[in-house]
């Protein structure tokens, strides 16, 4: 079953009750009047709201400034040289910046992690060819003295 993307509010009568019904019709029979319902749309539905502009070359937070609307009122607009940043603006672009600074705190652990794991295995491999050459040699120093006896016997 699908959530239908709009219902009504309408009234009705349930159980003999007068009340409001939910109808997936604003006039579901002639006896209805649609201005008498209420509209409720799916909020995925909608279209998003866009951010207001940011200032000149998309950088930094939208500005916003006050603009003369009659002598009654002043209007906030979005301005690229405007002096304030409404909160919940700044505090959504707070939010993002702190989550990619934990992301790259992140990739650093882990490349540190990794750099130590190599360097460690590094030392591992310099010790472990140091240990075969100190073998090598004194397996070459045996050979050698074998046949330096073995020459020296030949003469006898």
């Amino acid at each position: 079953m699908t959530t239908p993307e709009t219902i009504y509010l309408i009234p009705g009568e349930y159980e003999g009750e007068n009340c409001l019904v939910w109808c997936d019709c604003a006039a579901p029979d002639s006896y209805c009047d649609p201005d008498e319902a209420v509209k409720y749309v799916r909020a995925d539905t909608l279209p998003q709201p866009m951010l207001p502009p940011f200032p000149p070359f998309g950088e930094g937070m939208p500005r916003y400034g006050l603009s003369w609307n009659g002598p009654a009122s002043l209007l906030s607009t979005p301005m690229d040289d405007g002096f304030w940043t409404p909160w919940h603006l700044a505090s959504a672009e707070n939010e993002r910046l702190q989550a990619r600074v934990a992301e790259l705190e992140l990739e650093e652990v882990g490349a540190k992690k990794a750099f130590g794991v190599v360097a460690d295995s590094n030392k591992d491999l310099k010790i472990r060819v140091l240990s075969l050459e100190k073998t090598i040699g004194s397996l070459m120093t045996e050979l050698y003295g074998k046949k330096r006896n073995d020459a020296g016997s030949d003469d006898d």
